[in-house]
């Protein structure tokens, strides 16, 4: 992809009342996701060298039909089809979440 990216916002990811979290495995105890929303100018051939198998373009309205993952999914995808038309994208500037 070729655009323009705004960064919308992130989510704090912790651990730190997850029983499991093994301290000194890979997993940081608490980390950061940041999202971003493109104003897409021109899509390259994605070639699927070093990524998944499976690889689909999903238009914001098909979103609840295709990704059932954690409930603030869809709140990312909506600040991002609101940052187009928000002077200051800060729609999402903190959303907590344990994923």
């Amino acid at each position: 992809m070729k655009g323009k990216s705004t960064f919308i916002g992130f989510i704090e990811v912790s651990h730190e009342h997850n029983p499991l979290i093994n301290p000194h495995g890979k997993y940081p105890l608490v980390g950061y996701q940041l999202f971003y929303r493109m104003d897409i100018l021109k899509k390259y051939k994605f070639k699927r060298e070093h990524e998944s198998g499976c690889r689909i373009w999903v238009e914001p309205e098909e979103l609840p039909f295709v990704i059932q993952d954690h409930e603030l999914v869809n709140d990312i995808v909506q600040a991002a089809v609101d940052a187009k038309t928000t002077p200051k994208p800060n729609n999402l500037t903190q959303i907590k979440g344990h994923l």
